[in-house]
């Protein structure tokens, strides 16, 4: 028996659910991001409020596919994709490598956000946008990468 082999589907379900909630709040981070620059206002506490929610998002995601991996690694990819496809389990294992870079760049943005919040200096707010982006871009490759794995051969 492999741990939490039962809850395997419906945690899958959960993963998928919580990386799409992740993927649309790095998305209204990054259109937030661009308000909160040009007009300020309320819109910077919107902008905090949806990066700080992609953080939480992210990690929520993580977690739950951790839970999920011993079950997709043994009933997944050992009896079925390795044999099938080799190119499925590595676009996984990029996904998996990606996923880790998210939670480093949402950390490090949110610190950033807390130490500096939207400072006028042109470097700074280009940093901004850089995590924003690169947040936005990875969260979307792995949103797309896992669903099509998952059409491949599920839990």
């Amino acid at each position: 028996m492999i741990f939490a082999e039962a809850l395997a589907r419906p945690l899958l379900v959960l993963h998928a659910v919580l990386a799409a909630a992740t993927a649309g709040a790095v998305t209204h981070d990054l259109v937030f991001l661009r308000l909160a620059i040009r007009r300020g206002g309320r819109y910077v506490q919107v902008h905090r409020l949806f990066t700080h929610l992609a953080l939480l998002l992210a990690g929520a995601t993580m977690l739950v596919g951790s839970v999920v991996y011993p079950t997709y690694r043994i009933r997944v990819r050992a009896e079925f994709l390795e044999k099938a496809n080799p190119a499925v389990p590595f676009v996984f294992d990029l996904k998996e490598n990606l996923g880790t870079l998210v939670l480093a760049v949402l950390l490090a943005y949110v610190f950033l956000l807390r130490r500096q919040g939207l400072a006028e200096d042109r470097w700074i707010r280009a940093t901004y946008g850089l995590l924003s982006w690169t947040a936005f871009l990875l969260v979307w490759f792995n949103l797309v990468c896992g669903l099509a794995v998952v059409m491949v051969r599920s839990v």
